[in-house]
């Protein structure tokens, strides 16, 4: 459920900052240690986001150390 909670923050987040355009990549670090693994992040991701300007978007996750799920960049049409 913690998982849940990081990639419904995340998601928020993207939105925000897209401003109502469709958002086509959203790159994230996501740390060994983070409470939520890669392929569970990006299966929440893309359950979150259907229906949303991010739902077509391409989801680039990059392992870094430590525990954090961080927002690297996104990129919109």
């Amino acid at each position: 459920m913690h998982g849940l909670k990081l990639v419904a923050d995340v998601l928020r987040e993207v939105l925000a900052r897209c401003e109502g355009r469709r958002v086509e990549a959203v790159r994230l670090k996501v740390g060994e240690n983070c409470h939520a693994r890669p392929h569970d992040i990006e299966y929440l991701f893309r359950e979150a986001a259907r229906g949303t300007k991010a739902e077509a978007a391409r989801l680039e996750i990059d392992s870094t150390s430590g525990e954090e799920l961080v927002l690297e960049s996104i990129r919109v049409e």
